[in-house]
């Protein structure tokens, strides 16, 4: 229970920190928003608590299925940074990152590669709202910690980890009616089928 404790509260770091930051890379130059909603975490109870037998250091896999924005490669690399600082204490090890375009099928190879790897837990961040739903539980029954970030999901004992991506729009959106007052506007539509993005919409 105390190595599932310890593995739980770094990956709740990792998920928090990782997107929080990736959020907030590089606001000096864009006008104050509102500040969203608070992080928050939505925690499915795990059917089983079985925490790795080896205990730490702990190896952490990360699945994206998107690369192509500046969010998600600051992301990744807030995500190694982060390790380091925890490698540095003996409490994780290199992270197995699984991280390109790709679609559904391709994010469920990707899952399955960090199964097969054999790691601790898995920082997933879901390019589909259910479709990952199978593979995720299955990681889950073998007793691997999974945390999906900046997207919710409903897969049984995942850990969601993220901000309201309704207020986050609404709350965006009051700010630029407010501040352009007139003019033309054009709604850019994000990933067809990404949790956040149907959200937003």
């Amino acid at each position: 229970m105390k190595k599932l404790s310890k593995l739980f509260a770094i990956l709740a770091l990792f998920a928090i920190l990782g997107g929080a930051l990736a959020a907030c890379g590089k606001t000096a130059d864009k006008p104050e928003v509102e500040k969203p909603v608070e992080e928050e975490v939505v925690a499915d109870e795990p059917k089983e608590e079985v925490p790795s037998e080896k205990g730490a250091p702990f190896t952490i896999g990360i699945s994206n299925p998107f690369i192509s924005g500046e969010y998600r490669t600051q992301m990744i690399d807030n995500l190694i940074t982060i390790n380091e600082e925890y490698k540095a204490l003996g409490l994780t090890k290199d992270l197995v990152i699984e991280n390109f375009d790709t679609d559904v099928a391709g994010q469920i190879e990707q899952l399955e590669n960090l199964i097969n790897a054999g790691v601790d837990a898995i920082l997933v961040n879901p390019g589909d709202a259910v479709a990952l739903n199978q593979i995720l539980e299955e990681a889950v029954d073998m007793g691997i910690l999974v945390f999906s970030i900046d997207q919710e999901i409903e897969a049984k004992g995942v850990i969601n980890v993220g901000h309201n991506q309704y207020e986050f729009a609404r709350i965006s959106a009051e700010w630029l009616a407010e501040n352009l007052q007139e003019g033309n506007v054009v709604q850019i539509e994000g990933f067809i089928g990404h949790p956040a993005n149907n959200l937003r919409m």
